[in-house]
């Protein structure tokens, strides 16, 4: 296994020449070792495909995404198969565990794969250019922690609507002075939101975290 592409890279993720370098390494591993290669990878901005050049994508035999929601439900997906059938999710939960003592006395922890029943994460996050357009505002806004009390995953950092939405009008995404723009602003949002990519409460919005590495098996027949 190799994690990641791009810390094992020797140039860059997005160019054809240095993409095709590595995928001839990768293809000399499998070979030297009869062995299956799987490469972690992150995807782009929208998270609807690996970053960097499509090359990746056409050289792997299975593309496999992981994907976590705020509940904390990991689901495993097959998106891409050439040999196997595609679609196919498994869902699981990580569990904290006590495995032993340190010398100090501290508990020393790890965490465990759990098999679960959820609903697998199956929303399609394909983005519209103007939704695109709306979360790169949201990244760009200024904001803060959001608050411990509320229970959500450390590091969150929220932006107040009023922000998000002057943004939204500064970029001229939405125009102020056409139609119902606050009508579109709800509609943005309640997509958005569907698509479990941002969080609201109490008029703050937040990009939730996705935590979604493509595992790519490259280039292995019959995985």
């Amino acid at each position: 296994m190799i994690d990641t592409l791009n810390r094992s890279l020797v140039g860059s993720e997005s160019v054809d020449k240095d993409m095709a370098a590595y995928i001839r390494a990768a293809t000399a591993i499998q070979e030297a070792f009869d062995c299956l290669v799987v490469i972690i990878h992150h995807c782009g901005v929208d998270d609807t495909r690996p970053r960097g050049h499509t090359s990746q994508t056409g050289a792997t035999d299975v593309q496999i995404s992981v994907k976590k929601d705020a509940a904390g439900i990991v689901t495993v997906a097959v998106d891409l198969a050439k040999d196997m059938e595609e679609g196919a999710t498994f869902t699981s939960r990580l569990e904290r565990v006590v495995v032993g003592v340190d010398q100090d006395g501290d508990e020393e922890t790890t965490c465990v794969v759990v098999p679960c029943d959820a609903v697998p994460i199956t929303t399609s996050t394909k983005l519209s250019p103007k939704l695109k357009l709306a979360l790169r505002a949201l990244a760009d806004c200024p904001n803060n922690p959001l608050p411990s009390e509320w229970g959500l995953p450390a590091g969150l950092r929220g932006v107040t609507l009023s922000d998000w939405r002057t943004e939204i009008y500064r970029r001229d995404i939405l125009d102020p002075q056409a139609g119902n723009p606050r009508e579109e602003l709800r509609r943005i949002k309640l997509q958005l939101a569907e698509k479990n990519l941002i969080g609201e409460r109490d008029s703050i919005i937040w990009r939730k975290r996705r935590e979604a590495p493509c595992h790519m098996s490259h280039p292995y027949r019959g995985v």
